[in-house]
């Protein structure tokens, strides 16, 4: 056989990889379907593992920054409270001093005989020295004497008003010489809202009081912020509003106020200092 016939032959040949050949590429493209799957399951725990994580870590982080910027209000909020007590405190700290002073001296007045008269001439320069000296958060001082009400701004109250039946006069009574500090109210005199400290003088009826205007008050309050946030405003122990940002809020029942009861509630409880309502 020539190399021709050979050549021939070989290409008459029957090539069964060639001639089957469908059948071949479609057992290839499956093998390689199964690997692109495989690859993929392979993938997708790791990618969704990766995924859970960084959204936890969101979480995290989020929660983690939320923690410190209510501890930073608590603490701002905190100094912030101490600054005003101590603003307050030496405020009516220093009117009780001058209140314990002027009663004293009409009481040495009155063991020496003085007059009504003379009593009126004292509690009038006091109570512009005071004016002056201090700030014009006193109103003046005043008292009931001898069964005769004495007024240093010069007031004429009314034919039906009766000193023996004012809290400045009845608390200071029953404190029996001790000093008193009034509840906040509007007084007849200004109409505004007044603090009154009061004392009954020794072995008498007789008392000597003292009003603040709670405008220094209002003015602390008003100039408390809390990081921007929040504010601060002051009740006493019956739920009346002595200072308040929302000054229409002043001077009324704070348990009228929506949430009031709650919050003053939780004030009412011991060691309740911070607390969180919604």
């Amino acid at each position: 056989m020539n190399l021709r016939g050979f050549y021939n032959a070989a290409a008459r040949q029957p090539d069964t990889k060639r001639s089957s050949g469908y059948p071949y590429h479609e057992a290839e493209f499956e093998y390689g379907c199964d690997i692109m799957k495989k690859l993929r399951l392979s993938l997708l725990l790791p990618l969704s593992t990766t995924f859970i994580l960084m959204v936890l870590a969101v979480i995290y982080t989020s929660a983690l920054f939320y923690r410190i910027s209510v501890s930073n209000v608590y603490e701002v909020g905190a100094d912030k409270i101490s600054g005003i007590s101590a603003s307050l405190g030496d405020y009516l700290n220093t009117t009780k001093s001058v209140l314990w002073a002027s009663a004293d001296a009409v009481d040495f007045m009155l063991a020496n005989g003085a007059s009504n008269d003379m009593i009126l001439d004292y509690i009038t320069l006091e109570t512009q020295k005071y004016k002056e000296k201090f700030d014009e958060n006193y109103t003046g001082m005043y008292g009931y004497i001898e069964g005769q009400y004495l007024d240093g701004l010069g007031w004429e109250p009314p034919a039906d008003y009766d000193p023996a039946e004012r809290d400045w006069y009845q608390k200071a009574l029953q404190a029996e010489g001790g000093l008193v500090i009034v509840p906040p109210y509007i007084d007849a005199q200004t109409d505004s809202m007044v603090i009154s400290f009061g004392r009954k003088l020794s072995g008498s009826t007789n008392v000597l009081a003292l009003d603040a205007f709670t405008t220094y008050i209002q003015e602390i309050i008003e100039s408390t912020s809390i990081e921007g946030n929040g504010y601060g405003f002051i009740v006493d122990q019956q739920g009346t509003v002595i200072a308040h940002p929302d000054t229409a809020l002043n001077g009324s029942d704070y348990h009228r106020v929506s949430g009031g009861t709650e919050l003053l509630t939780m004030l009412g409880k011991p060691g309740s200092n911070r607390f969180e309502t919604v």
